[in-house]
């Protein structure tokens, strides 16, 4: 036995090196892998990315509607007073109890709109709350909504280029080239699986029997399907090839995707830009009307009931005008997370110890 000497096997010994692989399919296998890897890692980065544009996103919200409380609340006050003080001209026959009615529902249709803006804070704090990994609770310290600024906040000549960095366009990428891999496992199997040495190191038996006819080796191989003669293996390249040019189409449809949603991030962006232009004129308009109708009170012009009718006006004004911020604030958000932009998709995260054995 060239493998032993004295009955003791050099393979036993640990002293000859048996190399017995497929060398161009272990480096296909081994690219296969890494592009699987990738397109895993991908695949986390857009969990990432999502929760990041949720928690952003939440947080606009938030803020928002705290604002917008504020702003219902001084429109419910206003209502309220000016509904009180139509109760006195009513009973002096100045205005009709038609009139009267009317302001009063003006009051309890601002009132109305109160707790539903209230119960909204509440779910949105505990959404937020649940997204940064906290308990249901009120997230206080808020920024002023009215100072968030949204001028510049989008760059201008932004590359096409800077879609490569969205993660779902990467692990397409990646599965493709997985795909693509699996091309070259499928033809690598092609190539013969035998030993290459002896035990001495000298070149094998069936490395040089391997293309004899009248081998052993040959017939034996053959008979049990040879691999470089195993016509079955055309049926997994070709196998291989159609699942490559699924990944293809998948890759060319997110691309198409991509680029269909930063156009509509950016369209969306600009009308709520032109609505958010137009309503503040609204609001200006409405702030100067309210300042000519206060100084008419107090030149005894005009009752405080029509000047409240100013106030009021400016309220609603104010409250669209924030509405529409709220909106436009979202479709930033929305437009980044198209972009993938600030995001940096390397994995920075390590895993959480728990202090068990689970931790080995």
């Amino acid at each position: 036995d060239g493998g032993s000497i004295g009955g003791s096997s050099f393979y036993g010994l640990g002293l000859v090196p048996n190399y017995t692989i497929n060398i161009f399919q272990q480096i296909k296998n081994q690219e296969s892998a890494g592009f699987s890897l990738a397109a895993t890692l991908a695949a986390k980065n857009a969990v990432r990315l999502t929760v990041i544009g949720q928690v952003v996103g939440g947080y606009f919200t938030l803020v928002g509607q705290s604002y917008q409380l504020e702003l219902q609340k001084q429109l419910v006050a206003d209502t309220l007073n000016q509904w009180e003080l139509a109760k006195g001209q009513y009973k002096a026959e100045y205005i009709s109890l038609l009139t009267l009615q009317q302001y009063q529902q003006n009051y309890y249709d601002a009132l109305a709109q109160v707790p539903i803006i209230q119960n909204n804070i509440v779910q949105s704090q505990n959404a937020l709350r649940v997204l940064i990994n906290k308990n249901p609770g009120e997230i206080k310290n808020l920024t002023n909504f009215a100072t968030i600024k949204m001028d510049g906040i989008i760059p201008v000549n932004l590359p096409s280029t800077v879609l490569k960095n969205r993660p779902d366009v990467e692990q397409a990428e990646m599965q493709l080239r997985v795909a693509n891999a699996n091309i070259g496992v499928a033809t690598a199997n092609y190539f013969p699986i035998i030993s290459l040495t002896g035990v001495l190191g000298t070149a094998s038996g069936q490395l040089s029997g391997l293309f004899n006819p009248s081998s052993n080796f040959y017939q034996a191989q053959l008979g049990a399907g040879m691999p470089f003669l195993n016509l079955s293996l055309l049926g997994t390249i070709n196998q291989a090839k159609g699942a490559y040019y699924t990944a293809y189409y998948n890759y060319i449809l997110t691309l198409r995707n991509a680029f269909v949603q930063v156009d509509n991030g950016l369209s969306g962006h600009q009308k709520l830009t032109e609505s958010f232009n137009i309503q503040q004129e609204k609001y200006m308009s409405s702030k100067l009307a309210y300042t000519l109708g206060d100084q008419r009170f107090k030149q005894g012009a005009d009752s405080l009931v029509t000047a409240l009718t100013y106030k009021i006006n400016m309220d609603n004004a104010a409250i669209v005008l924030a509405n529409i911020k709220l909106q436009q604030l979202k479709s930033i958000v929305m437009l980044y997370q198209a972009l993938a932009g600030g995001y940096n998709v390397k994995n920075t995260q390590k895993p959480k110890k728990f202090g068990d054995r689970h931790d080995v």
